[in-house]
């Protein structure tokens, strides 16, 4: 009889366990070392941040939400939570945009889209020199838009989005 009862007790756990995955997100995984003294973390939002994206002029039909990043010059968010990540990008099955491997780092960008529009962009760049960094960017994002709108913004906690689009160092 008390197997009976642990096995349904069991089950509605793992739900709870599966559910409480689904519905969490990057930035709930990242929030946590906003205020940790050896990481930067900044969020940029609103009216202003798409005033920047065209502040070159160019008719971008991209409007983003939010750009929200943390950097690390020396530590590094937990395994835990790496793994948790790995977790939610699968769950709400994010597809990987780039990978790279290279002496000078990592560099992994997955996004949620539909069709052409991007709703989220993760990006992970680890680096012995320059540190570990994750964004997440947020909005309406046209795919044949990300290179104008890198280039556009003047964020250096991005420069290392930079450096994918170029391939090179920003100066």
């Amino acid at each position: 009889m008390q197997t009976f009862i642990k096995v349904p007790s069991i089950i509605i756990c793992f739900i709870f366990l599966a559910n409480d995955i689904s519905t969490q997100s990057i930035d709930a995984i990242l929030r946590k070392y906003k205020n940790d003294e050896t990481a930067t973390s900044i969020k940029y939002q609103g009216d202003n941040l798409n005033k920047a994206i065209k502040s070159q002029k160019k008719d971008l039909k991209t409007k983003l939400d939010y750009i929200d990043i943390l950097g690390f010059k020396i530590d590094d968010i937990s395994i835990k939570d790496k793994t948790s990540i790995k977790n939610v990008l699968t769950t709400q099955k994010y597809d990987e945009l780039i990978n790279i491997k290279s002496k000078g780092g990592l560099v992994k960008v997955s996004t949620l889209y539909k069709g052409d529009i991007i709703n989220k962009l993760y990006a992970q760049f680890s680096s012995n020199e320059l540190g570990n960094y994750y964004a997440v960017l947020s909005g309406k994002i046209h795919l044949e838009e990300i290179s104008q709108i890198v280039s556009n913004l003047n964020i250096k906690e991005l420069d290392f989005l930079k450096i994918i689009s170029s391939g090179s160092n920003p100066k």
